[in-house]
């Protein structure tokens, strides 16, 4: 069932983008965003089937569907799925985060820290999102107040403004720990190492 709704959705949303997206040439960031999504959500289900035990499955699969998310309910008319489209858009970030530093231990947040940093995250998107969306003009936007580019703006160089320090804060974890650890320790860090400039390049996208 799964892998039925992965293939649909991954299909509709690539197929939709083509025929009504972008005018050609289509900008390479949206086109690789809704592939990564795929790749993720198919790794995902592949590792969760193969280890149910680990979380780090189903954390792959809940990211690459996160990321199909947004492209997939902003195509409707329908006013609250485009909200909720416009809402789940950010939505990935958190997931992203969770697995890179998680990697080994299974999905699991272990340390105080992994807690605060993830909570971190999630307050700061789940907060400047929706304020944004109180002055963003669009159509089907329920969130929306009034239309005020001013103040649309100032959100998010806000928004901007927090990315860094929290991407670099991922980042200063993940290698704290790669130099902590010993020879094979590092070699099974290395996913999360390459993940962490991931999180920072998302970030400023």
């Amino acid at each position: 069932m799964a892998w039925a709704v992965f293939v649909t959705v991954e299909t509709w949303v690539i197929a939709e983008f083509f025929r009504n997206g972008p005018v050609a040439p289509f900008p390479a960031v949206l086109v690789v965003f809704r592939i990564v999504g795929g790749l993720f959500a198919g790794c995902g289900l592949v590792a969760w089937r193969r280890r149910p035990d680990n979380h780090r499955g189903r954390l792959m699969t809940a990211t690459g569907f996160a990321f199909l998310a947004s492209p997939l309910l902003v195509q409707f008319v329908s006013p609250p799925l485009r909200t909720a489209g416009l809402l789940l858009r950010n939505v990935w970030l958190i997931l992203l985060v969770v697995i890179v530093l998680t990697f080994l231990s299974g999905g699991r947040l272990r340390t105080g820290m992994d807690r605060v940093l993830v909570g971190v995250v999630g307050v700061h998107l789940l907060v400047t999102t929706p304020l944004a969306l109180m002055f963003a003009a669009g159509d089907g936007n329920l969130l929306m107040i009034r239309p005020d580019a001013e103040i649309a703006r100032a959100v998010d160089t806000v928004y901007r403004a927090l990315d860094l320090p929290l991407a670099l804060a991922v980042a200063g974890v993940v290698a704290s720990r790669w130099v902590r650890a010993s020879g094979p320790g590092r070699r099974a860090l290395l996913p999360s190492v390459a993940g962490s400039p991931g999180c920072c390049s998302s970030w400023s996208c």
